[in-house]
Order: C-alpha cells, then sequence, then structure tokens
C-alpha cells in the first residue's frame, strides 16, 4: 500500500546523474525530447539515480488483460510482479508483459487488507475503515477519467460496469473487451501508484494510447497523487514536454547524447512546445526556417524545395507573428550552438513600418503573399514556355492590371489602412496612464483623450495615402508588375499563370513546386528558369547553400 505524504508536498529528492557528470538534484519532473531516431530509449537508460535502481515503463507494453487471473498469496504474487517488471526494465526493446501480474499483485493486497479488516470488526464494532488500497485508488482515478464506468474484480476477473447506453441501464462485460486508452490508463496508473515510496520513475512515450489532452490530464493526476515519485517522461510530443511544470528538459542526440537544456521562463506554452521541437531537430539540422501556414499549406512545401538541403528544416508555426516569436524566442534562448535561425513571412497588407521592424532574423518576401510568388511574371512565363504555350512579362502585365476590380482596390486599400491605424490606435491606448487618479477620473479623460483633432496622425490622410499608392501602383502595373504584386493579394493570380500554361491551379501550383528542386535532366532549363525568377523576391537568408 502506497502512503502520500499529507502536507501534498513532494518529498522527492532523489539525485538523478548523467553519463556526463551532470547532477539533477532539486525535485521535479524530468522530461528527455527528442524526434524518432534520436536514441531517446537507449540514452534514458544511461541515467542513474542514488538509492534502487530506477523503475521502468516501457513504450514496448502489453496492456492485454486476461478475461481471468490467477489467484495467488501476496508475496508470491509481488514477487512475480518484480520479477516481470525487473526483466522489463533490462529489455526496453522488448514487448513487457507485466499487467496481469501487476493486477493479481494489487488484488491480494487489496484482498488482504479486507480480511484483516473483517477480522478486526468482529471483535471489536468501533473498527474504522482502512486507508483506500492501492487496487482502490487507482480504481477512482480510472473512473474519473471514463466517466459512467467502473473497473471492478469478481473471483479474479476483471469486469467493466458501465450506465454509458442508450437506456441508461447498467451493462457489463469483461475487462478484455476496453478500449486500449482504457487498458493504457488503468496500467500506468496501477504501475504508478504501485511504484515504491520516493522511487524513480521513467515512463517511455507516456502519451501512447491517450488523446493529447487526456495525457496531460492523466499525468497531472499521477504526480498530484504521487508527490513522492520522481518522475522521468521520454517523448517526442513537444506539447506534452511543456505542460510538465517545473520540469529539467534533457535533449537526447545520437552524437552528443543527453542535454540539459536551459528553457527559458515566461515562455506560452504553444512557443515553448515549437522551440523544444525545433531545438530536437538540431542533432541533423544546421538550419531552421520558420513559417506561416501549416504542414499542408504552400509556403512549407515551396521553402522546403527552395532550400533543396539536407541540412535545412522548415517548420511552418502559422501566423507571422507566430514566426517572429519562434524565432526570437529560439534565438535568444540559447538552447543550442549550432542551429542557424531564420523566419520568412509574406508582406500581406503589412504597413512599412511593421516590415522594417521586423526582429533580427525575420524577413518578408519581395511579393505580398507565397501565392505570389507562385504566380509571379518570370516564374509564370517559364512555366508557360515550359508547356509550349510562351508568353512574355509584359502580356502577363496586362492580365494583371485587369485582374485588379475596383472590388479588389477598395478591399486592398481598407485592409492596409486598418493595420496602419491600428497599430497607431493601440500606442494611443498605451499612453493612457493613471496620474494618481480614480477610475472616474480616468474615464472622464477617455473622450478627449480619442478625439482625433488630439492625435499625432490622421486616420484620414492615411486612408488617403494608401488610396493614392494604390491607384498610383495600379497605374503603372505595366511597366512595374513588381509593385502592383507587393500590394495585390496572389491568391486571385493563380488561375491567370494556370490558364496561360495550359494548366488547373492546383496543378500548376504542384508543378511549379516540383520544379524547384527537379534535377532530372529534361527538366534542367525549367528548374534554374523558376529558381532565377523566385530569386527576384526572396529575402537574403532564403538562398539555398
Amino acid at each position: 500500500m502506497i502512503t502520500i505524504p499529507l502536507d501534498g508536498e513532494s518529498i522527492s529528492q532523489r539525485v538523478v546523474r548523467l553519463p556526463s557528470g551532470i547532477q539533477i538534484e532539486d525535485s521535479g519532473p524530468i522530461v528527455i525530447v527528442g524526434p524518432n531516431g534520436s536514441g531517446k530509449t537507449r540514452l534514458s537508460r544511461t541515467l542513474i539515480a542514488d538509492g534502487p535502481p530506477i523503475e521502468v515503463i516501457n513504450a514496448l507494453r502489453n496492456v492485454r488483460i486476461s478475461q481471468q487471473l490467477q489467484a495467488m498469496a501476496l508475496q508470491q504474487a509481488k514477487a512475480n510482479f518484480v520479477s516481470q517488471r525487473d526483466q522489463a526494465r533490462n529489455q526496453p526493446y522488448e514487448l513487457s508483459s507485466d499487467f496481469d501480474f501487476l493486477l493479481t499483485s494489487l488484488l491480494a493486497e487489496a484482498s488482504n487488507s479486507s480480511l484483516e479488516f473483517l477480522r478486526q470488526k468482529r471483535m471489536r464494532s468501533d473498527v474504522e475503515l482502512p486507508p483506500l488500497t492501492t487496487l482502490e485508488q487507482i480504481q477512482k482515478i480510472w473512473s474519473d477519467f471514463f466517466p459512467g464506468r467502473q473497473v471492478r474484480f469478481q473471483d479474479y476477473s476483471p469486469l467493466v460496469t458501465s450506465t454509458i447506453n442508450a437506456d441508461g441501464l447498467p451493462t457489463e462485460y469483461s475487462a478484455w473487451q476496453m478500449s486500449d486508452g482504457e487498458k493504457a490508463a488503468l496500467y500506468l496508473a496501477g504501475r504508478a501508484l504501485n511504484s515504491e515510496q520516493g522511487a524513480v520513475l521513467l515512463v517511455d512515450e507516456p502519451e501512447t494510447h491517450f488523446h493529447s489532452l487526456l495525457a496531460v490530464e492523466f499525468w497531472d493526476t499521477i504526480e498530484a497523487a504521487r508527490p513522492d515519485l520522481r518522475l522521468i517522461y521520454v517523448t517526442h510530443d513537444m506539447h506534452f514536454a511543456t505542460s510538465r511544470r517545473g520540469a529539467h528538459v534533457l535533449l537526447a542526440s545520437p552524437a552528443d547524447g543527453l542535454t540539459l537544456l536551459d528553457v527559458k521562463g515566461g515562455l506560452p506554452d504553444d512557443v515553448a512546445a515549437l522551440i523544444l521541437g525545433t531545438a530536437s531537430l538540431s542533432f541533423y539540422a544546421r538550419r531552421i526556417v520558420f513559417c506561416e501556414g501549416d504542414e499542408q499549406s504552400y509556403d512549407r512545401d515551396l521553402y522546403s524545395a527552395w532550400f533543396d538541403d539536407s541540412k535545412t528544416v522548415v517548420r511552418p508555426v502559422g501566423s507571422a507573428e507566430m514566426v517572429m516569436r519562434c524565432v526570437s524566442a529560439l534565438r535568444q534562448s540559447n538552447l543550442v550552438s549550432n542551429l542557424e535561425v531564420f523566419g520568412i513571412i509574406d508582406r500581406d497588407f503589412h504597413p512599412d513600418e511593421f516590415l522594417n521592424s521586423l526582429p533580427t532574423g525575420v524577413e518578408a518576401i519581395g511579393l505580398h503573399e507565397v501565392e505570389s510568388l507562385l504566380a509571379s511574371p518570370p516564374v509564370s512565363a517559364a512555366v508557360a514556355e515550359f508547356m509550349g504555350r510562351p508568353t512574355t512579362e509584359e502580356s502577363y502585365a496586362q492580365e494583371v492590371v485587369a485582374a485588379f476590380t475596383e472590388s479588389d482596390r477598395h478591399r486592398v486599400i481598407l485592409e492596409r489602412w486598418k493595420r496602419r491605424v491600428e497599430r497607431l490606435v493601440i500606442g494611443v491606448v498605451a499612453s493612457i496612464k493613471s496620474q494618481g487618479e480614480s477610475l472616474d477620473d480616468i474615464a472622464a479623460r477617455l473622450p478627449s483623450a480619442f478625439t482625433m483633432e488630439t492625435w499625432e496622425f490622421s486616420p484620414t490622410a492615411l486612408l488617403a495615402a494608401e488610396r493614392a499608392r494604390l491607384e498610383s501602383v495600379v497605374n503603372a502595373a505595366s511597366t512595374d508588375t513588381d509593385e502592383a504584386l507587393k500590394l495585390m493579394p496572389g491568391k486571385a493570380l493563380l488561375s491567370d499563370a494556370a490558364r496561360a500554361a495550359g494548366m488547373t491551379s492546383q496543378a500548376y501550383t504542384a508543378f511549379v513546386i516540383r520544379s524547384v528542386d527537379d534535377e532530372s535532366d529534361d527538366r534542367a532549363r525549367l528548374r534554374s528558369a523558376v529558381r532565377a525568377g523566385l530569386t527576384r523576391y526572396m529575402p537574403a537568408i532564403a538562398e539555398a547553400s
């Protein structure tokens, strides 16, 4: 039976030592991170703790439950379980099969506790109930995570009672029929709560069979139930890694072994997860390029093809703001010393003031967005020529002007004006500070603070300036298409570029991206022309090495 400290504080002060001699002395979980193939499992087994050997839950674990467990005496049941547990610890790449032995041991313990209580109760009517057995604690945790269901044991047969039915009536079935997630939760809770007092418990792939949110909540519950344990997690799930509060993070590398990372505090979880994930790639990457979009976006596909470099990893992280946050955070964190970090963002509707003040390492492409690159005049002309439908940049410029309708102009002017004014209005809000006044006094000052005549900028003048700029650029588009494509969204132009090449928009986009790093002999000229065209608009950091 486990004993939990009454004050709820962690009493685990077990020192964990790395092969390099580094010691992690204070309490708190340890998280080993790294992508597949980084050697996490092998390297985790090199950790050493003072006292008894580290208890291990292997990534390869058999969570199948027998329909009928074997009844046996407590000492024999414990001996069988410990034997299987230790065998699994020494064979990290073999499937562990200690679940039945664990349940048998817990049942034997609960049976002894019940018999002793009955014996004392028959002798004295005022005997209080004993503390919850380990098995009862596990059953409660399991039921909390799977409402409407309870695990119980009858004649050493594990059963589930469920009220999650259309009629609401309870049904009973063998635990053998539970889902993998349900079985995993029962097994992991059993292993953790059955661990020795103050043990060091290493869990390889703690998120296996769990939804990402369930994994976080489950291990939060286990840590709260057993604050005396020192938990070591081995994972490639960076969101789970960053969910461990007060954790010491070790980066696994087949070349450098385990390295203790100095993860900068104060990072939002989403940024911290991206930063850790990026750092974990450093054992084979030498350059990381953050970009907008997601794993299915054109941004990732185009930039990956553009670099054409096995040592460069392109990571889409969503918005331009997230690109800037990730680049700045990773450059400032000193997590890795041999990793170049850059960011590429779209020009979008961002004002010049924004584009001229980007963080170090972040640059914007020369056109409005990635689709603009794909549909740019030199790229479109190169593809059309290859397809036997030659065109010129000049004729393409006429199509750009024609495609830019009055409605499009109105929308672009308004969007660009909003971006400029938004930044300035935020500054007005930030300037409202307390001068020793009450909130009522501050509220009374607000109308004058938001009187446009008192501002150092004029929203009306800015709207007129954006209108004049756009009209000037559009009127000159036939001679300077690039300036028009800086302001004009490129998505609408993809259909024009595709039509010029005799393709659909989807086929054209895939063809251009494939052409960027296509080294086949019959497309060498096309690759050269497409890359030369893109170079016109790519920031310097995007030149392939």
